[in-house]
C-alpha cells in the first residue's frame, strides 16, 4: 500500500470515528444517549492523529566514514564538514542529536563530484589576482572550450587527465601570467587579445566569455575588483581541489561558473536573474548564491522557475543574521533556502 493510500485509510478510520461520537446512541446510557465515559470527538482525534512515536536520538547514529576516502585536507572537528556530534547535545531531538556539520565526510565515501557537474556562483566575482586563492582554483573554474582554441598541443585535454582546465595550457608558450599571481589562471587567458579578441565564437550572445561573467560591468571578466572576497569564498567551499593544499570543497571533483552579480553580497534582483539566465545557458547543474536582494523585480522569480523546470536547484542562503526576516533571493518560490546549522552553537556554519 502506497503512502497516500495509508494516509487515506487512516483519514477515513478518524472521519468514521468522529461520526461514529457524535451519532446518538440507541442506548439511554446517559444524556442524550451517550454512554458514561465515552471517549470525545477530540480524544478520538487525539489519539489517531496527535501521538506520533517518540525521537529517538539512537536512531539517529550513523557509521564512521570511510577514512581512506577522506581527502588530505580533512579534519574531524571541521564543523563545514563532519558527520560528528557534539557530546553534550547528542541526546537532544531539539538540536538534531547533537549533528555538528552537514555530514560530507560521510557523503564522500560514496562521491567527491565529477568533472561534468557544473556549479554556477552567483556573487562578487573571483579574486583572479590574489596569489594565495588561486593555487586551490585556478584549475576548479570552467573553461568554455567554444570561445577558446586548443593549447598548443592541438588539444584542449593536453594533460591527458580527462578534464579541460588551465593546467592543460601550461606547456603552451604564447600563455603566460599576464595578471602576475604565480600562476596561470582563466583571467591569464580572459585578459589575452589573441583569446578575447570581441568574437562571439560560440554564439550564445556572450562575446568572449571564457570562464563566467561580469553582469555588473557586462563583460566577460568576473574579477572581485574591489577585493570583496565574498564570491571566492563560496566558490572555495563548493570546489576547492582536493590537492592537499590548505582547504578542501564540499565538491572537490565539481567545477565552478563564475557569475558576478554584484561587487558584494548585496544585488540587485535583475542581475540575480540574468545571471541565473546565463548560468542555465552555460550548462550548470546547480545555481548557488549567497546574496541579499535589494529588489525582487518580476523576472527573479521566473529565472527560478526556469532553472526548476530544467531540474536545476537553486541553493540559496537565508543569511546570517539568525532572524526571521524573509531574505530575498531565498525566499522565492522554488529556491533551496539554507541557514546556520545549530542556533546557539558559535562555531556553526555561517550562511554567507
Amino acid at each position: 500500500m502506497s503512502g497516500e493510500s495509508r494516509r487515506l485509510v487512516a483519514l477515513l478510520c478518524v472521519v468514521g470515528a468522529l461520526l461514529a461520537a457524535c451519532t446518538p446512541s440507541d442506548r439511554p446510557d446517559g444524556p442524550g444517549g451517550a454512554r458514561p465515559g465515552a471517549p470525545t470527538s477530540r480524544q478520538l482525534v487525539t489519539r489517531a492523529a496527535d501521538s506520533p512515536a517518540p525521537s529517538d536520538c539512537s536512531s539517529a547514529r550513523y557509521e564512521d566514514p570511510d577514512r581512506s576516502k577522506l581527502p588530505l585536507e580533512f579534519r574531524d572537528l571541521d564543523y563545514e564538514l563532519t558527520s560528528s556530534r557534539i557530546p553534550e547535545r547528542a541526546g537532544s531531538t531539539h538540536h538534531l542529536c547533537g549533528q555538528r556539520g552537514p555530514g560530507v565526510d560521510l557523503a564522500w565515501g560514496l562521491e567527491r563530484g565529477r568533472d561534468d557537474v557544473l556549479i554556477a556562483v552567483l556573487d562578487s566575482g573571483i579574486l583572479w589576482r590574489r596569489a594565495s586563492e588561486m593555487p586551490d582554483l585556478a584549475t576548479q573554474a570552467y573553461l568554455n572550450a567554444g570561445e577558446l582554441r586548443p593549447p598548443s598541443g592541438g588539444v584542449f585535454d593536453q594533460d591527458g587527465n580527462g578534464r579541460f582546465d588551465m593546467a592543460d595550457y601550461s606547456d603552451d608558450p604564447s600563455v603566460t601570467d599576464r595578471n602576475g599571481n604565480g600562476l596561470l589562471d582563466p583571467e591569464d587567458l580572459i585578459l589575452d587579445p589573441a583569446f578575447s579578441d570581441g568574437v562571439d565564437d560560440d554564439s550564445n550572445g556572450y562575446v568572449d566569455d571564457i570562464s563566467g561573467w561580469d553582469f555588473l560591468w557586462g563583460d566577460n571578466n568576473p574579477l572581485d575588483n574591489v577585493g570583496y572576497g565574498h564570491g571566492t569564498g563560496e566558490a572555495r567551499d563548493s570546489t576547492t581541489a582536493a590537492n592537499g593544499i590548505g582547504a578542501v570543497g564540499t565538491c572537490p571533483g565539481c567545477r565552478f561558473l563564475p557569475v558576478r552579480v554584484a561587487d558584494s553580497f548585496t544585488a540587485e534582483g535583475g542581475r540575480f536573474a540574468a545571471g541565473v539566465l546565463f548560468g542555465l545557458d552555460s550548462g550548470a547543474d546547480v545555481i548557488q548564491e549567497a546574496l541579499g536582494a535589494i529588489s525582487n523585480p518580476p523576472q527573479a522569480q521566473q529565472a527560478v522557475t526556469a532553472a526548476v523546470r530544467r531540474g536545476v536547484p537553486v541553493v540559496a542562503s537565508m543569511a546570517d543574521e539568525a532572524s526571521k526576516h524573509p531574505n530575498l533571493p531565498a525566499a522565492m518560490n522554488h529556491t533551496i533556502p539554507e541557514h546556520v546549522g545549530h542556533p546557539g552553537d558559535r562555531r556553526a556554519r555561517r550562511s554567507q
